[in-house]
C-alpha cells in the first residue's frame, strides 16, 4: 500500500464568504452553481469556525470522506517537501495548507518519508499534479 493512500487530500477550487458565521449547515453541492467541478465528481467542503467555506475536489483516499473530519488548519510554505510534511508525526491530526500553487510534480519516493504512514488529517493544495518527473519517484501523490 502506498504511503499516502490513507490520507484525505483536497484541491481548493473556490472560496465562498457568503456563508453565515457559525453556521452549522453546509449548502448542498447542487446549490453551489459556480464551481469548476463537474457534477459527477465528488465535492469536498472545508468549513472554518467563522463560517467561511472553501469548496474543492478531493483526491487521494476518497473512501473515508463520507464522514466529517476535523482538525487544526495550519499552513506550510516550502516549494518542495510535501511527502516529508505528510509523513511527519508533528503534523498529526492537522489539515495542512501548502502555499506553493503546484504540488505533486516530483512524485513520491519511499525513501523520502519521515515515517511509514501519513499523519495529517488533510492536505489542502491549489493544484495537484498527477504526472511526476523525478527518476526516483515510484508513484504520484
Amino acid at each position: 500500500m502506498a504511503v499516502l493512500e490513507q490520507m484525505d487530500l483536497m484541491t481548493v477550487i473556490e472560496r465562498n464568504e457568503a456563508a453565515e458565521p457559525a453556521s452549522t449547515e453546509l449548502p448542498s453541492p447542487s446549490s453551489v452553481s459556480s464551481l469548476l467541478i463537474p457534477s459527477s465528481e465528488p465535492l469536498a467542503v472545508l468549513a472554518l469556525a467563522d463560517g467561511t467555506l472553501f469548496y474543492g475536489q478531493p483526491f487521494g483516499a476518497l473512501a473515508p470522506l463520507g464522514d466529517a473530519h476535523s482538525g487544526e488548519v495550519v499552513f506550510a510554505t516550502p516549494m518542495t517537501g510535501y511527502q516529508e510534511i505528510c509523513t511527519d508525526p508533528s503534523y498529526r491530526g492537522q489539515m495542512v495548507v501548502l502555499t506553493y500553487p503546484l504540488v505533486g510534480n516530483y512524485g513520491i519516493a519511499s525513501a523520502d518519508g519521515e515515517s511509514r504512514q501519513p499523519w495529517l488529517s488533510a492536505l489542502l493544495v491549489r493544484e495537484a499534479c498527477d504526472e511526476y518527473s523525478n527518476w526516483r519517484a515510484e508513484e504520484s501523490l
